[in-house]
């Protein structure tokens, strides 16, 4: 340099670890800057430096500042350029800081060299270097882009929002021999050929004085080789990614320290075409990788070392320490041509903890020589290989290597050496999509515990060898696709909760013991021991079997046969639960071998409806069978009317199936009793027969007792006599109005022939008497008529009519349609009348049931013909009370209901009913009033009734049926009442001179029976 004041050249040669550009010396001049001035402004730069020689160029073709000692600050802003640089060539020791700012539009392009370049040459040289977001830099060849560095100490902080592309170079290189680098980028950065940001530091530094290396990045790096690395030879190497990264050919990330730790943190994206997404690695120190964004790579088909696998995360140390990896639950990896995660270190302890999402061809290995492996997943891992397809791999040669899932993992294991422990408690799927069979390996100590759910889809084949002992625990299930295999190698199997083995699949282990749930339905290979509290079912087939104490045996999966290929044998205090179902099937066991019986207890269900007085085969040995059960559960009792009785042969054990008692005697009521009886007598091989005899209970069996006995026929019955009263009341109400009796309705003027109409409705119950069961009917339907004078004073006419009636109740419910023909008369002499008639009425009766119960239903319908044919008679005597008309009354009515025989349509519920005859005679003693009333211009007459009625005869109706193939049985219907108190109010007015309107309500009450109608009666004179 030439003295203070002197002008210099700034292409003069000065020593420096890379030689000055050529372009540099391209006939640019400077002015040399005084010391007496600290602070000078150039064309779009800013300069500040202590007191001591400086010389600066800045223009358009270059700007370049050299300082010989003390601190420089030079800013370069808004301006168009082909390079800058700052170079203190100080060979002081004093601490100094260099800044470099490049703000605002400024624009550095370098066509041949790097564009942005600074470099120190003493010791404790700082370089702090800001670039502004709206800064474009852009180099061909040279150093690259932008390119920093300290060759004998001092620390660099570099923050870059520019936008910077490099050709043939790096895009951004930060390195110190001695002194921490850091290096913050949220803008862009591009390398076609080289790496996107380089860092390097700690090459002269101790472990008493380590270094920081690191890199964060919130913008978009993409890069030919690597696109992030962190090179720190004492202290720590770290990156921490926010932002996008793409690199082609070599690592998305990468970060390694010799003599410290390393560390990687991602929550944006890091995508890398050839190579590993993320590297980590130190040699002595502690590894450290956290992804909760997203990692890919991939295996470039056109870059040299194609068909090397390329992992998601790659964490190494060279010689001693710890590796701990963590897959966030946002964190997604995917890696088609290796594992998701590697981990690996020689003396150390590793932990992998992934809550996010692997897909890669193998899932996670991790493996350390002498220490300890942990790997726990929670979220979901997927192994894409096409052949073994391992989901996670584990060594630990020296120490133990444990997996604990909760999550989802698809693929297998392997484990090498040492002690492994594998814990599932989420969901494991030993084979992925498209693949139909795998290996997988186990040596050193391996267990695996499963309390989740382990799956192999149906036709998959999974052998696992090495593994030494597979216990399915209390709340495990292990689930073989139909058609499937999983073959456990010389394993101990050991099931304390659910296995499902689907038709055509088979599970092999050397032992099979069983304490929990082992449903096969396929095949289970080796000797099976079924312990306390475990349950052997399904209807596949296992090896030699034995049931101990407190183990069950329930073959099928409701009824089925369970084979046993060999010997079978049962021990005290074991149970064979069986199963029992309609035609003679059953649960079986089949042995190819012998069975040996211990005692153990016979636990006998029903399956849908056995069949009563059959005989089961319930076990088969080939080899003979020795021994008997020691019990029946619950004594062999089947319901409230079968057991169950063992019996043997030399081959095999049946189950008999005898009824020890009769219907009967469930029965409480004289109906319950007679309807059993009529059941009982029916074939036993019914269905009807059948489900009544399984019912657990009296209580059950009476209810369906009920249902079956028919009582409705019966009621009916009583129903249809009772409402003959509508017809013959019509009738004598009529003659007494026509011949004027005393407290009859009102006549319309005078007396010659009368055609008249009643319109009626009636409800009522009749009440059950313990026996028979209440029913409610109801009856509606209109009369008409004609009646006149002859002989003088006689009075006789004629009625005809419809009406409908219904019934409902707990027996069942009907219909009759009813045709009325019927005549009466009468006449009065003085005080004293007399009335009188008959009449008859064909019923269509229809009738229908539901009989439902357990293992049973029917609805059986009916349609037959009744008649009722009625005779009957009433004297009065009138009495004067002032302008009231009282009667006295005595009637006698005698009715007879005959009903055709039928046949219900059905199913094993339906009856035969016998043709019947029921007669009842009602007498009735009473008071008819009347008296004359006047409403306005109108004339009327209201009138009443008051009486007591007695019933006697066939006051009980019954039905006498029959079940198909039974004897016949009697059930009585709800009663007819045999006494009750008959009321009758009503008001007839004279709406015309030969025309009435009457309306009238009508009761009777009883300790049995509530019966109430409402009728309307037109009355004109011709």
């Amino acid at each position: 340099m030439t003295p203070t004041g002197t002008p210099s050249i700034i292409a003069s040669a000065r020593p420096r670890k890379h030689p000055l550009r050529t372009w540099l010396a391209s006939g640019v001049a400077a002015a040399a800057l005084q010391a007496m001035a600290p602070a000078e402004a150039l064309a779009g730069c800013t300069l500040t430096s202590d007191l001591v020689p400086v010389s600066s160029t800045c223009s358009s073709t270059f700007v370049q500042v050299l300082s010989s000692t003390g601190a420089t600050a030079l800013t370069v802003s808004d301006m168009i350029t082909v390079g800058v640089e700052l170079t203190p060539a100080n060979a002081g020791t004093t601490p100094t800081s260099h800044n470099l700012i490049v703000t605002g539009n400024t624009t550095i392009f370098n066509p041949s060299y790097s564009a942005v370049y600074s470099e120190t040459f003493a010791p404790n040289h700082d370089l702090v270097v800001s670039l502004g977001a709206g800064v474009t830099i852009g180099s061909v060849g040279g150093f690259g882009a932008v390119w920093l560095r300290n060759d004998v100490s001092g620390n660099i902080t570099l923050d870059s929002a520019a936008t910077v592309t490099a050709t043939g170079g790096p895009g951004i290189t930060a390195t110190t021999n001695l002194g921490s680098v850091v290096v913050t980028n949220s803008g862009r950065v591009t390398s076609t050929d080289d790496r996107g940001v380089y860092a390097d530091g700690g090459f002269n530094n101790t472990m008493a004085s380590p270094a920081l290396v690191s890199v964060v990045n919130t913008g978009t790096v993409s890069a030919y080789l690597a696109g992030i690395r962190t090179i720190n030879y004492h202290g720590l190497s770290t990156i921490t990614n926010g932002g996008t990264v793409t690199a082609t050919t070599r690592q998305g990330l990468v970060a390694w320290s010799a003599n410290g730790d390393a560390s990687i943190t991602n929550t944006g994206t890091v995508t890398a075409y050839d190579d590993n997404a993320v590297h980590a690695m130190s040699e002595t120190g502690k590894v450290t990788v956290l992804n909760s964004g997203r990692l890919t790579a991939y295996d470039n088909a056109a870059v040299a070392d194609s068909g090397v696998g390329h992992a998601g995360i790659w964490a190494e140390v060279g010689v001693a320490g710890n590796i701990a990896i963590t897959n966030a639950a946002t964190g997604v990896i995917t890696a088609p041509s290796d594992f998701g995660i590697v981990a690996l270190t020689p003396s150390g302890d590793v932990t992998v903890t992934n809550a996010g999402t692997i897909a890669a061809r193998g899932g996670i290995s991790a493996a350390s020589t002498a220490g300890n492996v942990t790997v726990v997943n929670s979220g979901t891992i997927t192994a894409t290989a096409t052949t073994n397809p391992v989901a996670v791999a584990l060594s630990a040669a020296s120490g133990t290597a444990t997996l604990t899932n909760t999550g989802t993992i698809n693929g297998g294991f392997t484990t090498a050496g040492g002690t492994n422990l594998i814990v599932n408690q989420g969901t494991w799927n030993l084979l992925t999509a498209g693949v139909t069979s795998a290996v997988y390996t186990a040596s050193g100590t391996t267990t695996f515990s499963n309390s989740g759910t382990v799956a192999v889809a149906s036709g998959g084949v999974v052998t696992i060898s090495g593994l030494t002992r597979f216990t399915n625990e209390a709340t495990g299930n292990l689930s073989l696709g139909a058609g499937s295999s999983l073959v456990l190698t010389g394993a101990v199997f050991q099931n304390l909760g659910r296995i499902d083995i689907a038709a055509g699949a088979s599970l092999t282990s050397a032992t099979v013991q069983v304490g929990g749930t082992m449903s096969v339905n396929g095949a289970l290979g080796g000797a099976v021991v079924v312990d306390n509290g475990g349950l052997l079912q399904g209807s596949g087939s296992v090896g030699e079997a034995t049931v101990t104490a407190g183990g069950t045996i329930a073959p099928g999966n409701s009824i089925g046969t369970l084979t046993v290929a060999g010997n079978y044998t049962q021990a005290a205090g074991s149970t064979y639960a069986v199963e029992v179902g309609p035609n003679g099937t059953s649960d079986r066991i089949h042995a190819t071998g012998t069975a040996t019986i211990l005692g153990g207890t016979l636990a006998v269900t029903a399956n849908g409806t056995p069949t009563v007085a059959t005989r089961y085969t319930i076990l088969t040995a080939d080899g003979g069978v020795t021994g008997t059960y020691a019990s029946l559960a619950g004594a062999g009792t089947m319901s409230a009317f079968v057991t169950a009785i063992a019996a043997y042969d030399a081959n095999n054990v049946y189950l008999d199936l005898t009824q020890t008692r009769a219907f009967t005697a469930a029965a409480l009521t004289a109906n319950q009793y007679s309807a059993a009886a009529g059941i009982g007598s029916s074939p036993t091989g019914s269905a009807l027969y059948s489900a009544l005899a399984f019912l657990p209970t009296d209580q059950a069996a009476r209810a369906a007792i009920d249902q079956i006995s028919g009582e409705v026929h019966a009621s009916i019955q009583g129903a249809l006599v009772e409402t003959s009263s509508l017809l013959r009341d019509a009738a004598l109400d009529r003659v007494r109005t026509a011949v004027g009796a005393a407290g009859a309705a009102q006549t319309p003027g005078g007396e010659h022939f009368i055609l008249w109409s009643r319109g009626f409705g009636a409800w009522g119950t009749a009440k059950g008497d313990g026996n028979a069961r209440s029913l409610d009917r109801s009856t509606g339907g209109v009369l008409i008529g004609g009646d006149g004078t002859v002989l003088g004073d006689w009075r006789v006419g004629m009625l005809a009519g419809y009406s409908r009636t219904t019934v409902s109740g707990a027996a069942g419910s009907g219909a009759s349609d009813n045709y009325h023909v019927g005549a009466f008369g009468g006449r009065q002499w003085g005080a004293l009348g007399f009335r009188g008639g008959a009449a008859y009425t064909k019923h269509d009766v229809a009738t229908s049931r539901a009989v439902g119960f357990n293992g049973f239903f029917d609805a059986p319908t009916a349609g037959y013909d009744a008649g009722t044919a009625q005779g009957f008679a009433e004297i009065g005597y009138g009495l004067a009370a002032g302008r009231t008309a009282l009667e006295p009354f005595a009637n006698l009515a005698h009715v007879d209901l005959r009903t055709d025989s039928f046949r219900e349509v059905g199913r094993g519920a339906a009856l035969t009913g016998a043709a019947q005859d029921t007669a009842v005679t009602f007498a009735t003693l009473g008071l008819h009033a009347g008296t004359d009333v006047t409403l306005g211009a109108a004339t009327g007459r209201a009138y009443g009734t008051v009486g007591w009625r007695h019933a006697f005869g066939d006051t009980t109706p019954f039905a006498t049926l029959a079940l198909a193939g039974g004897a016949p049985f009697s059930i009585a219907g709800a009663p007819i009442a045999a006494d009750a108190l008959v009321t009758d109010i009503g008001l007839d007015v004279a709406v015309a001179t030969s025309t009435t309107l009457g309306v009238s309500y009508r009761g009777q009450f009883g300790a049995d029976i509530t019966d109430q109608g409402v009728r309307g009666t037109l009355a004109v004179r011709f």
